[in-house]
């Protein structure tokens, strides 16, 4: 059914994806995707706008260090909270509210037909493993959505091309992490369907193990430029993973609550081609140093709640493998940059695809996994 609210904001989802893959300025598909941010959570369920509401309030009170980057770079508080309120105000949607919105997601990879030579920088303002982070996450929601659309193969040629556009897109920038994590996640997701199931694991297990040996070997054999080990930048990671790990013991009670996300540029500035290393290139490891045992026990209770999430077993195919495929894939570009702490555009996009994980079938009421207290959803 048709809903003319939804029809006249999820094209801001679709029109900042394109923005932010184009050489434009960031801001501007900043700008687009907290306008539909805003618009989701003031158009929610009626029973959910005493939670949704307040924090539409406080997206606008804040707007203007997103908007305008005033925030530390590429680490802030602003990037958890950003995080966090775009997972809230996409929990619990219906399975046909996702049907209505994953297509908007998908025409930014369309953007990747037009990629240059390698290395392929998408937006030279955004930066290049940026770029390819919105890539690969489009490509697994693209993947998920071409998976569970029902119907032979042959009718669900659409999502396939997009699939393969945004691995395309991928390779051309260069970008190890995303293209890997990417592969990984679909991996991942075959694998779960699989064992939910009951079928056997280990002969697609075996197709990938030699599906990736073949692929390492064609690239040695002919020389390729691709996916490899680049030892000036690979080192340099990990010297800057023995400083970020060792952090919150160099005192001042940091064990505690970490140094801080608000003085980038005082610590672990270890070189790397020539300039500073300004993250840790591993989203735990940044936030170990950034927030201490605190932090971590932030991170053990997000993944208590993903792994019920992920025993729930969802309400449909679509938002099962849709969640899953975006959660793993997230925590696995996670070990090796932070790319997703850079950009609002990348936060929004996947806090609001990991939270297909909650939706619900619509007609029953949606619970929280472990609990018996349900709330009427829409």
């Amino acid at each position: 059914m048709l809903n003319r609210s939804e029809l006249l904001r999820d094209p801001l989802l679709a029109l900042a994806g394109v923005l932010y893959l184009l050489p434009l300025p960031p801001a501007w598909s900043t700008g687009a995707v907290l306008a539909w941010l805003v618009l989701q959570l003031l158009d929610g369920p009626a029973g959910d706008r005493w939670r949704h509401w307040p924090l539409a309030a406080l997206l606008l009170a804040l707007v203007r260090p997103w908007v305008r980057g005033e925030m530390p770079h590429p680490v802030s508080a602003e990037d958890l909270l950003l995080l966090a309120l775009s997972f809230v105000a996409s929990t619990g949607l219906t399975v046909a509210r996702w049907q209505r919105l994953l297509p908007w997601l998908l025409p930014p990879l369309a953007v990747a037909l037009f990629a240059g030579p390698r290395p392929w920088t998408p937006n030279p303002l955004a930066g290049v493993n940026q770029g390819a982070y919105l890539l690969g996450l489009l490509t697994v929601a693209a993947a998920a959505w071409t998976s569970a659309l029902p119907g032979p193969l042959r009718q669900r040629w659409p999502g396939a091309v997009l699939m393969l556009v945004g691995l395309w897109g991928m390779w051309r920038t260069g970008s190890r992490a995303c293209l890997v994590a990417s592969l990984l996640a679909g991996l991942a997701v075959l694998l779960a369907e699989r064992a939910r199931r009951g079928q056997p694991l280990l002969r697609p297990l075996l197709l990938a193990a030699i599906a990736g040996a073949a692929a390492l070997g064609l690239k040695n054999l002919l020389g390729h430029p691709g996916i490899g080990i680049d030892w000036t930048s690979d080192s340099g990671r990990v010297q800057g993973y023995g400083c970020w790990a060792g952090l919150p013991f160099s005192g001042d009670n940091r064990l505690l609550w970490g140094v801080g996300f608000h003085r980038p540029g005082a610590f672990c500035q270890q070189p790397i081609h020539g300039s500073p290393l300004s993250h840790a290139h591993n989203l735990f490891l940044q936030l170990w140093g950034n927030t201490g045992l605190l932090g971590l026990l932030a991170m053990g209770l997000l993944a208590l709640l993903f792994w019920r999430l992920w025993r729930g077993g969802g309400a449909s195919d679509l938002t099962r493998r849709l969640g899953q495929g975006a959660l793993v894939y997230t925590l696995l570009q996670g070990c090796f940059d932070v790319a997703l702490l850079h950009w609002p555009l990348l936060q929004v996009a996947t806090a609001t695809l990991v939270a297909a994980l909650t939706a619900t079938a619509g007609s029953a009421p949606a619970v929280d996994p472990g609990s018996s207290a349900p709330s009427p959803r829409t």
